[in-house]
């Protein structure tokens, strides 16, 4: 399954499109009763629709929703699901699971949201990134968060695998053009780059092993790591010491994506549990939030900063 992922700031003119008669071919399909469906339809989602033919329902509730956080200029995200040409034709049931379980990995299911099927094989999913009391979906790295799901959604329903970005090939970070020439006068390896390898093969030894598991093989392989916590006891991503120091001489620290982006923690998270997801397991975890070799540097407390900020 594929997913293309683009965000918006007119949600009339999403639902027009995905309502409507269609631009490159008609929306209109036959259904698992064999009857014609023509135009978009809802068929999952956290709005109400009376009418599941029309689109102006939710695209009134993402416009109300919207007023609370007006800054917000691109406050809708658009997802279109697409089944490969070989695989079966999936139900509106089933599509509708498929939303929900979307929805849940990504972190949206508390928010306005729609799924609406106008082809066979396709359908689309719109969210408001704004919810009605005022928080913000800020979908940060749904790009893997999303290839994650769908890779867990190809094995549950049996549909055809389709390749995902390995990490540390595609995602891999190059170093700054002032840390090239640094370190070609010296002869080595950047300390980015040698330190994503030694995190790469770390997430290698514990994949679906779990976060322990993890932390254990950074300290074995002598990284020094920090993980950061939200308030509400969610691993948010991790930050890992470089063997390189700034001129001030204190350590480096680079957060997880600025090393390699499949180190990203809703990518990670999954490769550490498997299929199973991350939400059930990122409880379940030791209170460490620091890991330290023996002969370590001493790092600031904080986190955040220069040298170590961003969401990984």
């Amino acid at each position: 399954m594929i997913a293309k992922i683009t965000r918006a700031k007119d949600a009339a003119a999403l639902a027009r499109a995905l309502h409507g008669p269609g631009v490159t071919r008609g929306h209109e399909y036959r259904d698992e009763r064999g009857a014609v469906v023509a135009g978009g339809k809802v068929i999952a989602g956290t709005v109400p629709c009376l009418d599941p033919f029309s689109g102006k329902r939710w695209a009134r509730a993402f416009e109300f929703a919207r007023v609370v956080r007006p800054r917000v200029v691109r406050n809708v995200w658009h997802c279109s699901l697409w089944c490969a040409p070989a695989d079966r034709r999936l139900t509106d049931l089933e599509w509708a699971v498929i939303g929900q379980v979307l929805a849940e990995r990504l972190g949206y299911g508390e928010h306005p949201w729609v799924m609406v099927r106008n082809a066979a094989d396709h359908v689309h999913v719109a969210v408001s990134r704004v919810s009605y009391v005022g928080d913000v979906w800020l979908g940060s790295y749904d790009y893997f968060a999303a290839g994650a799901a769908m890779r867990y959604i190809e094995a549950t329903w049996g549909l055809t695998p389709v390749s995902a970005p390995k990490p540390g090939t595609e995602g891999a970070v190059r170093p700054r053009e002032a840390e090239l020439r640094k370190h070609r006068r010296e002869q080595r390896v950047p300390p980015r780059t040698e330190l994503a390898g030694t995190v790469r093969q770390a997430r290698d030894r514990a994949r679906g092993k779990g976060v322990a598991r993890f932390e254990a093989e950074l300290t074995q392989l002598g990284i020094n790591w920090r993980k950061r916590v939200t308030e509400g006891d969610r691993i948010a991503g991790y930050s890992f010491q470089s063997s390189g120091l700034d001129q001030a001489g204190t350590p480096v620290w680079f957060p997880a994506h600025k090393l390699d982006r499949g180190l990203a923690w809703p990518y990670l998270s999954h490769e550490l549990h498997g299929t199973q997801g991350n939400a059930e397991h990122q409880r379940d975890t030791p209170p460490q939030q620091t890991g330290r070799t023996p002969d370590s540097r001493s790092a600031p407390a904080e986190t955040g900063g220069a040298k170590d900020g961003g969401q990984s």
